[in-house]
């Protein structure tokens, strides 16, 4: 894998001629190379050493980031998928059955990682992270709250904002909206894009849970 030129840039230009508001390009996470698959998903002839993997995805996003940024881009979104994965415990199992600790992917390797392609961006580029569980076609991959996984995602990640999908029972409660952080914010998508209701689920709890700095929206699905 080698970053040669930006890959997003044209579609932020054209994105920004259509509108005078503040253009998002979203882009996969970095995750998505190695956590749903694990060793099997990477060429052991390309990457003998899983450290070079780190290290180019490391290069690619940073550049990618820089070239987004100088070509007048302020706002970045990683769509996340693999880190509510890691607190499935179906998915943990068969993290385990092919040889991973779903522990240290999540604790250490998975915060690691991200931080790595992440940081070193212009203080001026806001990044957030959408989180959801697969909805593709709307089927999903996962399930379970965020409960396993909120630390690390609201505490340890380089992250301004995060987008959480919540507008059904498989995401769990809002219990750990409570770690995140007052400098950052959170967007609870809580009201499915084909339904276009509220749920009952959400009538009774969200008042009382929900943190200051947060806001709704739909959901993807």
């Amino acid at each position: 894998m080698r970053w040669l030129e930006p890959v997003h840039v044209d579609d932020f230009k054209f994105l920004q001629s259509l509108t005078k508001r503040t253009p998002k390009i979203t882009i996969p996470s970095p995750g998505l190379m190695y956590f749903p698959s694990g060793r099997d998903g990477v060429s052991s002839e390309a990457y003998p050493d899983l450290d070079l993997l780190w290290d180019d995805l490391t290069f690619a996003y940073q550049h990618e980031f820089r070239a987004l940024h100088q070509a007048g881009c302020r706002y970045i979104q990683i769509d996340e998928v693999p880190v509510v994965m890691l607190g499935d415990p179906n998915f943990r199992q068969g993290v385990k059955a092919r040889g991973d600790d779903p522990d240290f992917l999540l604790n250490k390797l998975y915060p690691e990682v991200m931080n790595r392609c992440i940081g070193r961006r212009p203080p001026s580029l806001q990044l957030s992270m959408h989180i959801c569980r697969g909805n593709n076609q709307s089927a999903w991959v996962s399930s379970g709250g965020y409960d396993p996984v909120a630390d690390v995602v609201f505490n340890q990640l380089d992250v301004n904002s995060y987008f959480l999908e919540y507008d059904t029972a498989r995401s769990g409660t809002f219990e750990p909206l409570r770690l995140v952080p007052k400098n950052k914010t959170v967007v609870l998508g809580i009201v499915s894009s084909k339904l276009g209701q509220w749920s009952q689920r959400i009538r009774s709890s969200v008042g009382s849970t929900r943190p200051r700095n947060s806001s709704a929206s739909t959901s993807s699905r």
